[in-house]
């Protein structure tokens, strides 16, 4: 009577590694490649280390895929599309964060009306210090009290 290996649960959450077939070909592809992936890379998003980190996660994916891959041969335009599929990606990133920052800098503007009229309330105030009496035994100083407004 055979026995047979239960199957292990939980199954493993990450797949074993594909092998030396993909090492072999990975380092011959990062060796021919790398530098115009990066090109590439850098060409979008015009980030030389933005670039680099794009073109290592998009080999590290297709390390992942390796096994996958119907024919090796299609592995230099799969990377190529990686690259710049990330980059377009992070250029969307990039153009969202950068909305975001002008809606947030909008809305801390100051108003001219409201500039205009802290000038006026300062003007205001010099001229009622002015008015103010000196004290007595000291030329030309005057008792002055502040009153902090907080809004």
């Amino acid at each position: 009577m055979e026995t047979s290996q239960p199957d292990a649960w939980p199954p493993p959450l990450v797949a074993p590694p594909p092998g030396p077939v993909a090492d072999a070909g990975l380092v011959a592809l990062h060796r021919s490649h790398h530098l115009a992936m990066v090109r590439v890379a850098f060409l979008l998003t015009r980030d030389a280390g933005r670039a680099e980190e794009l073109v290592q996660d998009a080999f590290v994916d297709l390390y992942g895929r390796w096994s996958r891959l119907r024919d090796p041969e299609a592995a230099v335009a799969s990377l190529r599309q990686s690259v710049l599929n990330r980059a377009r990606s992070s250029l969307r990133h990039l153009e969202v964060v950068r909305a975001h920052d002008a809606r947030v800098t909008l809305r801390d503007v100051v108003s001219a009306e409201s500039s205009a009229l802290d000038r006026i309330r300062s003007e205001t105030v010099l001229a009622s210090l002015a008015d103010l009496p000196s004290r007595g035994g000291r030329s030309g100083a005057r008792a002055v009290v502040f009153t902090v407004v907080v809004r």
